[in-house]
């Protein structure tokens, strides 16, 4: 199928394919009915478009317009969802920052975004202005409950244009990690952005009388491209949560009226540990949303009382599979068929296709301009690395079976999926390091017993130092986000290495995994730090 045969999901043409232009459309349907929901208010399209007016004709007021980088480091709420649609009106782009992020981590993301402006809530207005340093860019700091952001202050409310935004306009900038480095800022089109969401649409049948229930972060790309978008190229309000609580989830959905819900793979494996009540279906949820799908969806289908679907994407991609509710349980790594907007290869280290069923690196292209990411700002090279031989290398790995679905076999990156976020081990061991009295650090993944892998550092103290697990824990603490502190140490005299002298990760990740079940050398008994006893994701009560 060439790019010119592949259909427009949901109805969107290409060039339709802008946020204001659904925002405008979704509100069109009737501007009185409800847009975005929380358990405190319910706001109208009519609502969200005087808002939105108002905040553009705001940051106009302050010379925010095309291509200006606005960093946005708050939870998810209303208020964020208000800046990113006024944001798009002007053709300027949000960047999208941890609430959690921190000291170096932080000072980073600031930097390296080259944001002119900053947008945060007062509990996280003193690390942003620390970050910035004086010479960085001045913040917006909303106060609490600041739902409609009137204190911004303008005029009122401006005109807004739907069509002034491009397709191949920059959305959103998300920060995604790879295998060596900080995190790079991704570049996500409008026509990414609303492409996800007019294939979310299709294939989970979604239409103006749903509601979608996310309490996912909005610097995540499912939230933004899945649950916002979704709703708005289906015409369905958006129920927004703050954070996951357990406690509460089946009754926030409920209460919430959610016809669909978006959630994470650590969030079900939560949720199923606790025990059963009448609350987990008395609910009108259709559809859980989740990667991956729960091995055992057939009987937590029935327990919830809902299907689950599932697909295979990535912050820099649209989704290359999907399933549709109910299909592919029992199927290990399913994600659905490939679908039409995007060619999929399973290839070899050499990059040349390898046989149907044979499991390899999983590499992409799209068939339709600008529906993904446009390249990581500021670095060229790490963009031509991961587009070598003109196609996408996603550093997972997969294999298409004979039916044509797509599965998902794990990953080439050496990265941690820890509680929703994909951690850098290099990020982990490069600040670790830098004590004085460590002379070497090595940051691996050991299974966790509810939100997906913990990390497990080797630390080699400096000669003569009387280092501690104490003292690097503190460390931890002072230079890493509290999702990156290490849940266990151990202090080792040496890392074992390769034949190339890199050190030998798979020989240290089953060690690490044998000292957590307690059957491995006594040498590596680690630690359990207090980063260990969080169990909730993304955020927790």
């Amino acid at each position: 199928m060439t790019a010119a045969q592949a259909p427009d999901p949901a109805g969107v043409p290409l060039v339709e394919r802008t946020v204001p232009r659904m925002l405008a459309r979704s509100a069109a349907l009737d501007p009185d009915r409800p847009f975005v929901v929380t358990r405190e208010r319910t706001w109208s399209h009519t609502d969200a478009h005087r808002i939105v007016a108002t905040l553009a004709a705001a940051f106009t007021d302050r010379g925010i317009g095309q291509g200006s980088r606005v960093a946005v480091m708050m939870p998810t709420s209303p208020r964020h969802v208000w800046l990113l649609l006024a944001l798009a009106h002007l053709r300027a782009v949000p960047v999208a920052l941890n609430p959690d992020a921190s000291g170096e981590v932080l000072r980073y993301f600031v930097a390296d975004s080259e944001c002119v402006l900053g947008v945060v809530d007062q509990e996280r207005a003193a690390a942003f202005a620390t970050a910035a340093g004086p010479d960085g860019p001045p913040a917006i700091v909303l106060p609490p409950g600041a739902d409609d952001l009137g204190e911004l202050g303008s005029a009122g409310p401006g005109p807004l244009d739907p069509g002034a935004a491009s397709f191949s306009d920059t959305f959103v900038v998300l920060y995604t990690s790879g295998s060596t480095g900080m995190p790079k800022a991704t570049a996500v089109t409008h026509a990414q952005v609303i492409t996800c969401g007019a294939v979310f649409t299709d294939r989970l049948g979604l239409g103006p009388a749903d509601r979608l229930y996310t309490c996912l972060p909005l610097f995540h790309i499912n939230a933004t491209a899945y649950s916002l978008s979704g709703a708005l190229v289906s015409g369905a309000s958006l129920a927004l949560g703050p954070h996951f609580s357990a406690t509460t989830f089946w009754d926030d959905v409920a209460d919430l009226g959610a016809t669909e819900v978006n959630a994470m793979g650590s969030m079900v494996r939560i949720l199923q540990s606790r025990p059963p009540r009448p609350a987990e279906r008395a609910h009108r949820v259709r559809t859980m949303f989740v990667a991956p799908l729960p091995p055992d969806a057939v009987e937590l289908s029935e327990r919830f009382g809902l299907d689950f679907a599932t697909c295979y994407a990535q912050t820099e991609w649209l989704p290359s599979s999907m399933t549709r509710p109910g299909e592919g349980y029992g199927r290990p790594g399913a994600t659905g068929p490939v679908l039409p907007w995007t060619e999929v290869r399973i290839v070899g280290d050499d990059d040349r296709p390898l046989p149907a069923g044979q499991t390899g690196e999983i590499i992409l292209r799209p068939r339709d301009p600008y529906t993904t990411f446009q390249g990581y700002l500021g670095k060229p090279q790490e963009t031509v690395d991961a587009w070598r031989n003109l196609w996408f290398h996603t550093g997972d790995l997969g294999d298409i079976g004979p039916d044509g679905w797509l599965h998902y076999r794990g990953r080439r990156k050496d990265v941690i999926r820890r509680r929703g976020e994909n951690i850098p081990a290099t990020v982990v061991e490069d600040l670790l390091a830098g004590h004085p009295d460590i002379a070497e650090v090595a940051a691996v993944s050991v299974p966790a017993h509810i939100s997906e892998e913990e990390i497990f550092a080797f630390v080699v103290p400096g000669a003569g130092a009387a280092l501690t697990t104490a003292d690097v824990e503190a460390h931890a603490h002072a230079v890493l986000p509290r999702y990156m502190v290490p849940s266990y140490l151990a202090l080792v005299p040496d890392l074992p290495r390769t034949a190339t002298n890199k050190i030998a990760k798979v020989e240290l990740t089953e060690r690490a995994r044998a000292a957590v079940e307690g059957t491995g050398d006594p040498a590596d008994a680690p630690t359990r730090t207090s980063a260990a006893d969080r169990v909730v994701v993304p955020a927790a009560e």
